[in-house]
C-alpha cells in the first residue's frame, strides 16, 4: 500500500504542477501566488482527501498522537507479531493558540523499526502501512519479518504533534526471568519492562528492581 501512495501522490502532483505551470509560464503580471497552487490542489484532490489540503494550508492542524503499549511476539516462522495499541486527537488552533478538539477521520502512518546497525542512528523500516483512522483509541497487529526496536503511530513524524517523540515505543519480545506475575501469553508487556528500565535509572541501583531480559529467539 505504501507504493500505490507513493505512485498516486507523484502522479497527482506532477499533473497539478503541470496544470500550474502551464497557467502560468511567460503570463504577464501579477504573478502567482501560493493560492494558485492551493486551488489547484483542491481541484485535482478527491473529496474524501482534501482535509489533506485543508489541514496544512488553511488551518492550524495539530495532533497528539501516542503509542500506549507495543509488544513483539515470535512466530513458528521465524517471524514476529507486532502489536501497537495507539491514541489519536486531532486539534484545530485559533490565532490565539486556542485549540478546539475535531473528530479524526484521517489516513495515519503505523510502523516499525529495526535496532541501528553500529555507528548508524536509524534502524531499517521493518512495517509501514498508512490506516484510516477514525476513533480516538485504536489496536493494530502486523507481521515482521525480524524482531523490531520500536513501533507506534505516524513514526516518520509527518504530523504537527503536540508533544513530540510519544508517537512510539520501544517493542521487543520480554520473557521473565524471574519470579514475577505472568502474562497470559508469558510475556511481559514492554511498556513493564520500560518502567523498570526508568525506576533502575532513577533509583540508581537495581537492588529493588526486578530483572528483565528481552529475548531475541523465536
Amino acid at each position: 500500500m505504501v507504493l500505490k501512495w507513493g505512485e498516486r501522490i507523484n502522479a497527482w502532483t506532477n499533473r497539478i504542477l503541470s496544470k500550474v505551470i502551464q497557467q502560468y509560464a511567460y503570463a504577464q503580471p501579477p504573478d502567482p501566488t501560493s493560492h494558485a497552487l492551493v486551488d489547484a490542489l483542491q481541484e485535482q484532490t478527491p473529496p474524501e482527501l482534501r482535509y489533506l489540503i485543508k489541514d496544512p494550508f488553511e488551518d492550524i492542524t495539530i495532533f497528539s498522537n501516542r503509542t500506549l503499549g507495543a509488544t513483539a511476539h515470535p512466530r513458528a516462522d521465524g517471524k514476529y507479531d507486532v502489536t501497537i495499541q495507539v491514541e489519536t486527537r486531532k486539534y484545530k488552533a485559533d490565532a490565539k493558540s486556542n485549540e478546539t478538539e475535531v473528530p479524526i477521520n484521517d489516513y495515519i502512518d503505523i510502523g516499525a523499526f529495526a535496532k541501528p546497525a553500529k555507528g548508524k542512528i536509524y534502524g531499517d523500516t521493518l512495517y509501514r502501512e498508512r490506516m484510516h483512522i477514525t476513533g480516538n483509541k485504536s489496536a493494530f497487529t502486523f507481521v515482521t519479518a525480524s524482531l523490531p526496536e520500536k513501533a507506534g503511530i505516524d513514526p516518520f513524524a509527518l504530523l504537527i504533534d503536540r508533544v513530540p517523540g510519544r508517537q512510539y515505543k520501544n517493542c521487543g519480545s520480554c520473557k521473565r526471568t524471574n519470579n514475577g506475575a505472568k502474562a497470559n501469553n508469558g510475556t511481559y508487556p514492554v511498556s513493564l519492562v520500560w518502567c523498570a528500565r526508568v525506576s533502575r535509572r532513577i533509583m540508581g541501583s537495581t537492588r529493588n528492581v526486578r530483572k528483565f531480559s528481552i529475548s531475541r529467539s523465536a
